[in-house]
């Protein structure tokens, strides 16, 4: 009689034992290797969205380099009030090509984003209203931190980036137009003079204190020079303010106001100008009219867009002339005349260099500013 010997396992071992998977634990798996998949995709996807987004921010890098040479050689920017797409522009593409033979090529180029004729992917080029003295460059972006990558710069001075969250430097679109601002000193203002339809400001129907002149009632002058308002039409039924800042939002769009004298006092301070020349009046100060004032090709040859620091602030006066108290218009290309929250005005010449501060009958009509709260 034979015993069925026994299988003896080594000492601090188990004997293992083996079965197949469930149902619910293959589709677990296969869900878990799906997720890890698409977690990859993803990963992979951002990856080469952020590394097109370095190549845009390397092309427009490019670019900007290639107008400061331009800049410094013709004392101005290759000229385009309407945004082109560089990758299309032989005009512009001739203009830079001594110091960029080959003009860059967004990657999607001419695709557009999510599908929006107003989001091309392309590197999109502007100068505005300022006569080649100052330009945005505009590229739409794909990763998830900045939608859009913008860089700027006025007079051949220090570049500004964008995209994201607006910094000033940056564009603002108000009652549908858009507005270029400049950061001088400390101060956030725009650089172009507000033209909007008292109606349409953001405080609320304004029309009730007035409406917005064109020089010579010609609508095409307002699309150059902005609107001409009166004081209290300007303030939208709020009181005066020589606070800094004035607190008055007036026909401004919110988060930004109507600026106090001081605060006019800070800008000219910003471009050299002492605290006692500040306080006094009639014309003030050497430079600070010129440095603040642009376009040459607007105004009347003179003093002040003779002067070598013309254009050099970022805030672009333009000669937008002045309505009187009977409604007659004057001095378009020879003059510009600022409000402020009270009734002081500053004004410039084609025929001095420095600023004109007085106080002015509030029917007459003059440009407006507005400075970031």
């Amino acid at each position: 009689m034979f015993m069925k010997s026994k299988k003896v396992y080594p000492v601090g071992s188990q004997r293992l034992s083996f079965r197949g998977f469930t149902l619910i634990e293959l589709l677990v798996a296969i869900a878990i290797l799906g997720l890890l998949a698409s977690i990859v995709f993803v990963h992979l996807k951002g990856a080469k969205a952020s590394a097109r987004d370095a190549e845009r921010k390397g092309e427009v890098d490019s670019i900007r380099k290639a107008l400061a040479f331009y800049y410094t050689e013709h004392n101005k920017y290759p000229e385009s009030e309407e945004w082109i797409s560089v990758e299309e522009d032989a005009d512009f593409s001739q203009a830079l090509s001594e110091w960029l033979p080959e003009m860059p090529e967004d990657p999607f180029y001419p695709n557009l984003k999510d599908g929006d004729e107003n989001k091309p992917f392309s590197y999109q080029y502007s100068t505005g209203n300022t006569g080649g003295h100052g330009y945005r460059i505009h590229v739409e972006m794909e990763g998830e931190a900045y939608s859009s990558h913008e860089v700027s710069s006025v007079g051949g001075g220090g570049i500004v980036y964008g995209g994201g969250e607006w910094t000033c430097g940056d564009v603002i679109s108000y009652a549908g137009q858009d507005y270029t601002t400049a950061l001088i000193g400390t101060q956030c203002w725009l650089a172009e003079n507000l033209n909007i339809a008292t109606a349409q400001a953001d405080k609320g129907d304004c029309s009730g204190y007035g409406s917005k002149y064109c020089h010579s009632d010609i609508s095409s002058n307002c699309d150059t020079y902005g609107g001409l308002y009166q004081w209290t039409t300007m303030m939208c039924g709020e009181a005066s303010s020589g606070s800094e800042p004035s607190g008055v939002q007036g026909i401004c769009p919110t988060g930004w106001h109507i600026p106090s004298d001081d605060e006019w006092k800070t800008l000219e301070m910003n471009q050299g100008m002492s605290q006692a020349t500040t306080d006094s009046i009639f014309w003030r100060g050497d430079d600070e009219g010129s440095k603040l004032a642009g376009n040459a090709a607007l105004w009347t040859d003179g003093a002040l867009d003779a002067h070598a620091n013309f254009g050099t602030s970022g805030f672009t006066a333009l000669p937008a002339g002045y309505r009187s108290t009977v409604g007659s218009y004057y001095h378009l290309g020879y003059y510009t005349n600022f409000w402020s929250s009270s009734t002081w005005v500053r004004s410039l010449s084609y025929g001095h260099t420095d600023v004109y501060r007085y106080a002015y009958d509030k029917l007459s009509g003059c440009s407006v500013r507005c400075i970031k709260d």
